[in-house]
């Protein structure tokens, strides 16, 4: 937990040094977009393979989720499209913060777009997405 606190402390001070798609940021902007084909094409072995055991969402409407919720509502649909905009990704040790602005459909095809931050884990089966948070972005 104290590197969880320390990381969220130096997080913007490392955002400040890390170029958009550079260096260490390109695995884990990959898996994200591994992880918005997932919820497009309805297959969930993308959120199988990168959810940590322990991953927990904040989604957007204040619900949380753990692993098995996250996977269900993939499972039920509807298939949403969805992008990333303007995301950057700091790495910090065993973690790495990756944020960005998200772009999709809601349930009633209406556009919306959400400010999203990830927070991965190193773990000895590679990089999982260990919590998400999301908010709603004032328009």
């Amino acid at each position: 937990m104290r590197g969880l606190i320390v990381l969220l402390v130096l997080a913007p001070f490392a955002f400040s040094q890390q170029a958009e798609h550079s260096g260490d940021a390109r695995p884990f902007l990959e898996i994200e977009q591994k992880l918005l084909t997932a919820d497009e094409t309805m297959d969930t072995s993308a959120l199988q393979k990168y959810l940590a055991k322990d991953y927990i969402v904040k989604s957007i409407d204040g619900r949380t989720y753990d692993k098995a919720a996250t996977i269900q509502s993939a499972k039920a649909g509807p298939p949403t499209k969805e992008t990333m905009q303007g995301a950057k990704a700091a790495v910090l040790g065993q973690y790495a913060l990756v944020t960005y602005t998200l772009v999709a459909n809601n349930l009633d095809g209406k556009m919306f777009r959400a400010e999203v931050g990830d927070l991965f884990r190193k773990e000895s089966d590679g990089w999982k997405l260990a919590a998400r948070v999301g908010t709603p972005h004032a328009e």
